[in-house]
């Protein structure tokens, strides 16, 4: 299980490497066919520079941020309120989907609360970030990093 977590790990990260050649694609969203449609225009410029300012990113982050730490065990789940600091977090960066091993999907919950998840494409890993709008502000709000993930049928 270490193997695959450290195989899909280092490839999300050469990924990452790599999206700074590469422009990031807007998010797209996903709704199910009874949800209202929401509109993602302005979450979407918010996601864009997130990901391209170390700074911006930084003051759009409610730290210490609620999540999983990447590679987490079942010792590592067990800690109960795990939170990232700000010493503590590594900037994300621009990924450009259509040329990595991953998927991403958006779950827009509310015009004010988005889901995302990153998904590997052949085998069970992933990761998760909850977005926020307060006071008119999108900020990340949980990120769970890239994870073994169990397979649901």
């Amino acid at each position: 299980m270490k193997r695959v977590l450290t195989y899909g790990g280092l490839l999300f990260l050469l990924a990452c490497g790599n999206a700074a050649e590469t422009p990031a694609t807007a998010p797209a969203p996903t709704t199910q066919a009874d949800e209202p449609a929401v509109d993602m225009t302005e979450f979407n410029a918010f996601y864009q520079r997130f990901h391209r300012d170390s700074a911006y990113q930084l003051a759009h982050i409610r730290f210490p941020l609620e999540g999983i730490p990447g590679g987490a065990d079942s010792a590592a789940l067990a800690v109960p309120n795990f939170r990232y600091t700000r010493a503590d977090w590594q900037l994300h960066r621009p990924v450009d989907y259509e040329m990595s091993e991953f998927k991403r999907t958006f779950l827009p919950v509310s015009e004010d609360f988005i889901i995302e998840r990153v998904m590997h494409k052949t085998i069970p890993l992933g990761m998760t970030r909850r977005w926020m709008r307060t006071d008119g502000e999108w900020e990340l709000i949980f990120y769970a990093g890239m994870n073994n993930l169990s397979v649901e049928s």
